[in-house]
């Protein structure tokens, strides 16, 4: 992906939508990633950065509304790049007097083309670098390996039990992980067995957090000791 090329994540629980995202935005030349409901869009913004959100206000799992208060709690630089779409502006006038109080843009389906890119327009003009910049932050260029790997988390604690967990992706100093139990408290430290790579390591957990009626619970670990590229790349 050329440095330049702007990335937006598209949220929709109708697949014919994210769709129509997916092939306007990438003919516009933008690089497109979709989630089909709020919490699998917040899973992608913890392990990536995007230039705009758009999504839809109601969806399964977590609503747009939800979606955009964990993400800009987790990542403020997000504020003014959310785009809302609506289906039914009478029946979600609380969502919509909600998201003016955001000072967010919102448009009602069905929606000119020229009006989507508009707002897509609007909303990107900003290099993300300078909105990250504002919030005395950065965005990571570590390279990181999407994964599938089972792990497995052993804490100190004498007879505990390990998470099983499966990896989302990881990087040289990292990784991000999912398991379903309650999130881990921020400086814990466990050893992290990758099975697939035959791979045992000490990592201290950075952040997690969980949602939904199983709590499935997203975590970021940084490694003691960053991996090798070799192991990232067999």
């Amino acid at each position: 992906m050329p440095a330049c090329q702007k990335k937006i994540l598209a949220v929709d629980d109708d697949s014919v939508l994210r769709r129509m995202y997916s092939d306007i935005l990438t003919e516009s030349g933008y690089s497109v990633e979709t989630a089909s409901n709020g919490l699998d869009a917040f899973n992608k913004l913890l392990g990536s950065a995007f230039d705009l959100v758009v999504t839809d206000i109601n969806m399964p799992l977590l609503d747009g509304i939800g979606l955009y208060l964990a993400a800009t709690r987790r990542h403020p630089y997000l504020r003014n790049r959310f785009l809302f779409i609506t289906g039914n502006p009478e029946a979600e006038l609380e969502a919509i007097s909600v998201i003016s109080e955001f000072k967010s843009a919102c448009i009602s389906k069905p929606f000119k083309l020229q009006e989507l890119m508009d707002h897509v327009g609007s909303i990107t003009a900003v290099p993300l670098e300078d909105a990250v910049a504002r919030h005395g932050l950065k965005i990571r260029g570590e390279e990181r390996v999407v994964s599938a790997s089972a792990c497995y988390l052993f804490s100190k604690g004498e007879g505990s039990a390990p998470i099983v967990s499966k990896a989302k992706d990881l990087s040289a100093g990292g990784i991000r992980l999912q398991y379903v139990g309650d999130p881990l408290d921020a400086g814990t430290e466990v050893d992290l067995n990758i099975e697939s790579m035959d791979l045992v390591r000490r990592a201290r957990v950075v952040w997690a957090s969980g949602a939904g009626k199983y709590r499935l619970v997203t975590a970021g670990l940084k490694f003691t000791e960053p991996l090798p590229p070799s192991v990232l790349h067999s």
